[in-house]
C-alpha cells in the first residue's frame, strides 16, 4: 500500500541526501497538520538519544506523542507557515533557533 511506499521513498531521500538526519511528512487536514502514519524516518547511522527515543518509542513511559498542529505553530506548523504559497524549492531553516523560540 501507499504506506510502505512512503516509508521507501523517505529512506531512499535521506540516505541519498548525505546529512539529512530525520524527514517528517505532515498533511493539511481541515486547518491542521497532522504527521503522516509511517512520516517519519531518522537515519539510522545518527545515534539514538533519550531525547529521540522519546519521541520514537510509543512504549516509553515519557513518550511524546505527535500533536495536531494548527499553521504557524510548532516547528512544522512554522515552516509550513512560512513557505505555503512560496515559489522557491529549497529554503534552508535554522531548527535549532525554532526549537529555542518560546513561542514554539
Amino acid at each position: 500500500g501507499y504506506l510502505s511506499v512512503l516509508s521507501e521513498c523517505l529512506s531512499g531521500a535521506g540516505q541519498n541526501a548525505f546529512g539529512v538526519a530525520a524527514i517528517e511528512v505532515w498533511t493539511l487536514q481541515k486547518n491542521e497538520l497532522v504527521r503522516s502514519r509511517d512520516g517519519y524516518w531518522r537515519d539510522p547511522v545518527f545515534p539514538e538519544t533519550p531525547n529521540l527515543e522519546r519521541l520514537e518509542n510509543t512504549s516509553h513511559p515519557q513518550h511524546v506523542a505527535t500533536e495536531r498542529l494548527v499553521p504557524g505553530l510548532g516547528v512544522a506548523g512554522t515552516i509550513w507557515a512560512d513557505v505555503y504559497g512560496n515559489t522557491k524549492l529549497g529554503k534552508w531553516f535554522d531548527l535549532k533557533q525554532l526549537s529555542q523560540d518560546e513561542d514554539q
